[in-house]
């Protein structure tokens, strides 16, 4: 078995993982990696990502407790109400949160430090 986290961006949050994974990795699991979850917001139409939280980011946590950055989904506030309704995440497949659930899914796929070649 292996452990992939996932977080927020936030001090209270990243100790949390930082004691999950001392934990899991003291009981012989392994832990492949962090996800960063609400990881910031885009405004429409743009693609750079806006702080949402104050706290470190993903990558800073992920740096601490000295697990791989795999991914940082941005905030979608559509989102919830498109998986409610039954819609895939990937049914708006060109905006920022599609492409990178796409790309974390193909990650997992393909297992830790393994990455499926772009064509």
């Amino acid at each position: 078995d292996q452990v992939l986290l996932v977080t927020i961006p936030s001090e209270v949050a990243g100790a949390v993982v930082a004691r999950s994974a001392t934990q899991l990795l003291e009981a012989g699991v392994p832990c492949i990696g962090l996800i960063g979850n609400m990881a910031g917001y885009t405004q429409p139409g743009e693609d750079d990502l806006l702080p949402l939280f104050t706290g470190p980011s993903a990558g800073e946590i992920a740096d601490a407790v000295g697990l791989e950055l795999w991914s940082e989904i941005p905030f979608d506030p559509v989102l919830s109400s498109r998986t409610d309704r039954g819609d895939p995440v990937g049914a708006e497949g060109d905006s920022i949160v599609a492409q990178v659930f796409t790309d974390l899914a193909r990650r997992v796929e393909h297992g830790p430090g393994g990455r499926e070649e772009k064509k």
